[in-house]
């Protein structure tokens, strides 16, 4: 189900693309739909880049470099969906997608700037294999094939997994999202995440649908619309978020200097400090 949806999110950018007007004053979002395009021909054009993903002799270190692959990818799935959705005028389920990201660069962030970054990654991996243990107990292959997975797992990093998915605030890291955003340097906590959250979780009420009488008739009004700021904002928060994810994995598996076919997303937001 994933690969399909991928595959219909991808040609639906492609589409997209073809239909962008030849204009070099480009929009936040015109870049954004630019950027998730370059990041496949980087990837095409290298296919030696995975190769570590490819090398098991180290199971430990073999896992760091699956979930950079992953934490990477799944930046790069949401940014996409960001780009879609706020084309679509459906900003607030791109605000959705946003706090995906934001946890995904959260997470990436904390691990690589960890002193043990290779056993926090196997500790992640463990952590989602108890989880997915714990909620599909009913698919019985699934887990067998997790158990045996963590019975080769180092022990003591399984069993701090375990702990720290006892213990408040009963998270892979042992540490909240704010805390992890602080250690990794992502900025924009506060009050970002929370207004994302509320969006998320449902909590975010008396927003999207509005009873406004006109002309003697009471009309309803379902959702609301953005400001164009706020859709290039949405658009540069997902491309900030790629730039820094991709140059990372990048630079984790050694790949060779590259030029990358963009304009740098911390020019927008300067400006609009200026």
């Amino acid at each position: 189900m994933i690969k399909h949806f991928a595959i219909r999110l991808w040609s639906a950018l492609k589409t997209m693309v073809q239909r962008q007007p030849k204009n070099p004053d480009r929009t936040e979002l015109d870049w954004l739909t630019s950027d998730t395009q370059e990041i496949r021909r980087l990837l095409d054009e290298r296919p030696k880049l995975f190769k570590p993903l490819a090398d098991v002799t180290d199971p430990n270190r073999h896992a760091k470099y699956l979930v950079v692959a992953e934490l990477t990818w799944r930046i790069w799935m949401h940014a996409m969906a960001v780009d879609v959705l706020l084309r679509q005028q459906l900003y607030t389920p791109a605000l959705v997608a946003q706090r995906a990201i934001f946890d995904s660069l959260t997470t990436y962030g904390y691990l690589v700037s960890h002193k043990d970054f290779q056993d926090e990654s196997v500790i992640l991996l463990a952590y989602s294999f108890m989880r997915d243990i714990k909620h599909f107990p009913q698919q019985q292959n699934v887990v067998k094939e997790y158990k045996a997975t963590l019975d080769r797992m180092p022990k003591h990093l399984v069993e701090t997994a375990r702990t720290r998915s006892k213990d408040h605030p009963r998270t892979w890291s042992g540490k909240t999202v704010k805390e992890m955003a602080e250690i990794a340097g992502v900025s924009g906590y506060d009050p970002l995440y929370a207004y994302m959250s509320g969006e998320a979780h449902a909590s975010a009420m008396g927003r999207h649908i509005g009873i406004i009488q006109e002309s003697g008739v009471m009309n309803i009004h379902l959702g609301r619309n953005a400001t164009e700021k706020e859709i290039q904002s949405s658009a540069n928060f997902a491309r900030r978020a790629l730039h820094a994810a991709f140059k990372k994995m990048w630079d984790i598996f050694d790949g060779p200097k590259i030029s990358i076919r963009s304009k740098d997303p911390e020019v927008w937001l300067q400006e609009q400090t200026r």
